[in-house]
């Protein structure tokens, strides 16, 4: 039952003053509690309601029974009805704070907005930059999807238009990073980067009696679009009173680093590369696309000499081109110089040149790299005719970021396959190292597998 994964945590600040408050901070974990997906976590500190995220489940998305695809929002609903049949105070949600764009924790904005609208104004929403300029894409993405799976008629697709882009966006508040800003009289939130994705963000609520920080999705590795989680405010602030931290990864520490996967991707593309043959990649889009990209260009533009031919490099995915330009950054370091969006032409001679076997006839044909998206696979789509071309050639290659490749459903194969892990979360010991920077009095993990969490905590326990 929901109430397996649902927590309710009443928790007391270290502020001595407060001691006579029965609950200073009191957390309900409507999502990601027990799982990764659907994260979305109601924190009531002193008199302030403020949401963080307001997710969906990446692996129910398509499903039509809404309780295994959304946060509990009856819990919501519930607070909403039972203040107005009483005589106590009305409830009402004093802000929403999102901490990155990705549809764990986002996907379920419009619905939630929906909800909220009947029983009060649209509080504001406050997130960054990025997460604002990438949202719009991720949510017209994933709800267009979604109807032409389930239909117009769908409940959760019926809560999302234009209009309601047009909300959001009139409620948005723009937050720059290790700034404060004013939910009400006593309570404030600043944000600092998390490292995780373009705009990704850590939350610090705060008051003169306690201090809550949600991680959000964790990455101390910096990469080449983004630095790494800011742990120079986690070290030197004041130590929050209750730490809500994302243990995705905290079960286990990664057989390789990232800096290891990196050249394996490499030199597995060098080694087809020299054979003749083409590199299919299959990566999550927003972001991890474009930090593939960057790390070929660099890597191979180095590494190609007068035997290895450089590769062209098509990036297939709108809604990674999309967020690409949205975020229009200035560093000159982060664009990309090689890599194109394919052309209808540039299609047209792709699907062409893979039929071609004979080494002869290839001298003059540079050698191909495709970075796309698994749903791109799928039916007669272009990437879906070059994924079942270039798996019955022997020379070529196909790469999963982060999935298996047996998840990719291509039969009559021959060429090689890699699963690599170039993942954008803090591993076990990166998990470890951010706790003990924070130093909580309490703390909370969500975002993640039971086990990984339990042996997390059994980790955290062993040092002290």
């Amino acid at each position: 039952s929901r109430m397996k994964w649902k927590r309710k945590v009443l928790l007391e600040s270290s502020n001595m003053e407060s001691s006579k408050n029965k609950s200073v901070a009191e957390l309900t974990v409507l999502g990601a509690a027990r799982e990764s997906g659907r994260s979305c976590v109601l924190v009531k500190l002193e008199s302030a309601h403020i949401l963080i995220d307001s997710g969906i489940h990446p692996a129910y998305s398509n499903h039509s029974e809404l309780s295994q695809v959304l946060p509990d929002f009856e819990f919501i609903k519930n607070l909403y009805s039972s203040a107005s049949s009483s005589s106590q105070q009305n409830f009402k949600i004093d802000a929403i704070c999102i901490s990155h764009a990705h549809l764990d924790h986002v996907g379920s904005l419009p619905f939630l907005i929906s909800l909220i609208e009947k029983f009060q104004h649209i509080p504001l929403i406050y997130m960054t930059q990025e997460t604002n300029a990438l949202l719009p894409l991720v949510l017209r993405d994933f709800y267009s999807q979604r109807e032409t799976r389930l239909g117009k008629f769908d409940l959760l697709v019926q809560s999302f238009s234009q209009e309601t882009i047009e909300k959001i966006s009139s409620a948005t508040r723009i937050t720059q990073l290790a700034c404060s800003y004013p939910i009400n009289a006593r309570v404030s939130v600043a944000f600092f980067s998390s490292g995780h994705m373009s705009g990704g963000s850590m939350i610090r609520l705060f008051s003169s009696q306690h201090i809550c920080v949600y991680s959000g999705d964790l990455n101390l590795s910096a990469e080449r679009h983004i630095p790494g989680a800011d742990l120079f405010h986690s070290k030197y602030l004041p130590a929050p009173d209750s730490l809500i931290c994302e243990a995705t990864y905290g079960g286990n520490t990664r057989d390789v680093n990232q800096c290891e996967s990196q050249n394996r991707l490499v030199q597995s593309l060098l080694r087809t590369l020299e054979k003749g043959g083409n590199a299919l990649i299959v990566a999550p889009a927003l972001d991890r696309m474009h930090e593939i990209a960057l790390l070929i260009e660099t890597k191979l533009s180095f590494l190609c000499s007068a035997s290895i031919q450089m590769p062209a490099i098509y990036l297939n995915s709108a809604l990674a081109w999309e967020s690409i330009n949205a975020l229009k950054t200035q560093n000159s370091s982060t664009k990309l110089s090689h890599t194109k969006d394919p052309s209808n032409d540039d299609r047209k001679a792709l699907l062409e040149s893979i039929s071609v076997t004979k080494l002869s006839e290839l001298q003059n044909k540079p050698p191909c790299i495709l970075i796309t998206s698994a749903n791109s696979l799928g039916g007669t789509s272009f990437a879906a005719n070059v994924a079942r071309e270039w798996a019955s050639e022997s020379r070529s290659l196909i790469v999963t970021i982060g999935s298996n490749t047996s998840s990719l459903g291509l039969s009559h194969t021959k060429c090689s396959f890699e699963s690599i892990q170039i993942g954008a979360h803090a591993d076990h010991s990166q998990l470890i190292q951010y706790i003990q920077i924070c130093n909580p009095r309490h703390l909370v993990l969500v975002h993640g597998q039971y086990s990984r969490m339990k042996q997390l905590s059994n980790a955290l326990r062993s040092e002290d």
